[in-house]
């Protein structure tokens, strides 16, 4: 199967992206992509298998439920991405990270309990705790890709799927081929069919069916379907991280060309290349990649901007009257301020009706999955 690590960093990225208001709830199960922190999901990618939970949050045994190997990668895979969080700076606590992400059903691994559960994935525990020990301590910076190789040396052999060519699947990992390809349809919950990552210049429709090194593109000028192209090199144009080989941000803004990340110091454009650090911000008045305003610091938000994405606050954070306030959690109460928007009101989640509540949807698996002709399975 394609890179188990460098998909939990495409994870973890997803994690952050979701914290600053976005929704990728995805848990894919195999395959690498752009790095390890930011908010850079570029690279291969990996088939998703995520969905939000309830409003209310479920309970520790509905999300890292299982018997024997399932329980102890479940809670092995918590623990890693909680450490990655808290020490990158991305949740303040180990506990809040868990209950903002896990206990709610923000990030779902349902599928791959069950999985293993049934055998459809193979978990090797004796292999498990130096590639999870590996992912925690992970570089909090974009683009590292020799830590990206060792981390998936050390994770080779972990989970293997079971499933053949041709069966259907949710994740990467229940494929023997290592990439479940999934058409779109009309939930985001998608049944795929499991084969091989496809070579450059095979049609496509997503980067997660491509080769590790290519993402899914269209050329318009030549054709309106979508292959797997070559991700850039240094100086090649792009209008996409994705575009971009792994240790390379995409300078949209600015040259239009793959750039290496910037880092703590170094000018910048706050809607050009991304800063290095995973908790580094590009600071509008001094033009240069800084670390995050810690909560209780000053802060500010440039003219036009977004106050949760614009202020450089750290991620669990918002500018609140000139100063950078924590940003409440699942289930408790919330304000949305004038001119805001309530997917921004809570560190994860939507401010719905004071409180911050998750999307509703159920788990996404084999079962519950949407055919991309036929609607939703029986």
């Amino acid at each position: 199967m394609r890179n188990f690590a460098l998909n939990f960093a495409v994870v973890g990225l997803a994690g952050i992206s979701f914290a600053c208001g976005g929704a990728k709830q995805a848990v894919d199960g195999g395959s690498g992509g752009g790095g390890a922190g930011g908010v850079d999901t570029g690279g291969a990618g990996g088939g998703g298998a995520g969905g939000a939970g309830g409003s209310g949050g479920r309970s520790d045994a509905a999300i890292l439920g299982g018997t024997g190997g399932s329980a102890d990668f479940a809670n092995r895979y918590v623990s890693a991405f909680c450490q990655f969080f808290v020490r990158c700076g991305v949740s303040p606590s180990t506990a809040l990270c868990k209950a903002d992400y896990f206990d709610s059903g923000a990030m779902d691994l349902t599928a791959l309990v069950q999985d293993i559960d049934s055998g459809k994935i193979i978990y090797d525990a004796s292999k498990a705790p130096v590639c999870f020990d590996g992912i925690a301590a992970t570089a909090c910076t974009q683009g590292a890709t020799s830590q990206g190789s060792q981390a998936d040396a050390n994770c080779v052999g972990v989970i293997k799927g079971t499933v053949a060519t041709g069966g259907n699947c949710v994740t990467d990992a229940e494929c023997v081929g290592g990439s479940c390809h999934q058409p779109s349809c009309s939930t985001s919950c998608c049944l795929g069919t499991c084969g091989q990552p496809l070579a450059a210049g095979a049609a496509c429709t997503s980067s997660t069916d491509c080769a590790a090194g290519d993402y899914c593109g269209t050329d318009y000028a030549t054709s309106s379907q979508s292959t797997c192209q070559p991700q850039g090199a240094q100086g090649q144009p792009c209008t996409y991280n994705n575009q971009c080989q792994s240790g390379l941000a995409c300078d949209s803004s600015g040259s239009g060309t793959c750039v290496p990340y910037v880092k703590d110091g170094q000018a910048c454009n706050p809607n050009g290349a991304d800063c290095e650090n995973v908790n580094s911000f590009c600071d509008a008045t001094s033009g240069t990649c800084r670390p995050r305003l810690a909560v209780g610091a000053a802060c500010s938000v440039p003219d036009g901007g977004i106050s949760r994405i614009s202020s450089g606050c750290v991620f669990y954070a918002d500018c609140r009257d000139g100063t950078c306030v924590t940003l409440p959690g699942m289930g408790e109460a919330c304000t949305v301020p004038d001119g805001g928007y309530a997917s921004m009101a809570c560190f994860v989640g939507t401010c719905t009706s004071g409180t911050c509540q998750g999307t509703v949807n159920p788990p996404c698996t084999v079962a519950s999955a949407t055919s991309p002709d036929a609607g939703a399975r029986d």
